[in-house]
């Protein structure tokens, strides 16, 4: 896995020149996550909120949580009685620990969420990371791990909006080590929060664009006025 240490916001995109380039076609295989903290890994939420499960108890407190989850939804949305992997997309967006991992089709949208926490990080570095999806190839079990992101938008703005893509990510190996042929990750540093989130609001990411909700339109409104202040 190659690491890539920006020094700056205009680092970072000058070293996007060179997948912004590239023939559409080929720029569809890559795909982004932004991550808070440099040191984070690259983890779904429900490993770190269930930390030590074998796969087989993994796998039943997943259909516990959805099934908990599309109980819940009676009366407060649309029925959800499709695909379970469907279901399970739309609890993560919501908050609920999962096994899937969020990525985008965006590197904006990836370093919109690395940067959108107002906490510095303990390593002083968000991150983005880039991962190639030709190098499934060398991926045991690969079609299991990438979920057809086009067939579970259905019903997800959030989903939509934040041009998801859904990894379905398995109790073992580390999920960088099972990645690593096609695995690369850009650290930038917090301090260039305020000009990495300027320059995406004029590029319409904000939570507002991203979440469509009266909440996501506060948080836009909190983060703006806060960043004037710096």
């Amino acid at each position: 896995m190659q690491t890539i240490e920006c020094k700056t916001w205009s680092d970072f995109r000058s070293r996007l020149v060179k997948y912004t380039s590239r023939m559409r076609s080929v720029r569809d295989a890559f795909i982004f996550r932004g991550q808070a903290d440099c040191e984070w890994k690259l983890e779904p939420t429900i490993d770190r909120e269930f930390p030590g499960l074998d796969a087989s108890k993994r796998d039943q407190k997943l259909v516990t949580l959805l099934s908990g989850f599309r109980s819940e939804l009676l009366g407060v949305g649309p029925s959800h009685e499709g695909p379970s992997d469907r279901l399970e997309l739309l609890a993560r967006h919501h908050g609920l620990p999962t096994t899937l991992l969020d990525w985008t089709r965006s590197p904006y949208v990836a370093a919109y969420f690395a940067f959108e926490g107002c906490s510095e990080p303990t390593s002083g570095k968000v991150c983005v990371w880039t991962f190639d999806k030709r190098s499934l190839v060398n991926v045991p079990d690969a079609e299991n791990l990438v979920v057809d992101e086009y067939r579970l938008l259905l019903d997800n703005e959030r989903a939509i909006e934040q041009r998801a893509v859904a990894m379905r990510v398995p109790a073992s190996p580390p999920l960088d080590v099972l990645l690593e042929s096609g695995l690369s990750k850009f650290t930038i540093p917090y301090a260039e929060r305020r000009s990495a989130l300027v320059d995406l609001d004029t590029m319409l990411i904000t939570a507002r664009t991203l979440f469509r909700d009266r909440d996501a339109a506060a948080r836009t409104t909190l983060i703006r006025e806060s960043l004037t202040e710096v």
